[in-house]
């Protein structure tokens, strides 16, 4: 994967509002992959539990997004 492209697309707030929308790895798959990003779906998962880890620790510290 092209780290510099993640990047741009993840700096994308309104994408990253949509991609935390998604009901399924597989709806997560296909929208990445319009924006040039290949995962599997146990990627999808991995990053999925890690923005979502990310998200708590923020909150937990009283941080925003």
């Amino acid at each position: 994967m092209d780290e510099k492209r993640i990047k741009e697309v993840f700096a994308d707030e309104v994408f990253v509002k949509q991609l935390f929308s998604l009901e399924t790895p597989e709806e997560a798959q296909t929208a990445l992959k319009a924006k040039g990003i290949e995962m599997s779906r146990e990627e999808v998962l991995k990053l999925r539990d890690a923005l979502v880890a990310a998200s708590q620790e923020a909150g937990a510290g009283g941080g925003e997004l």
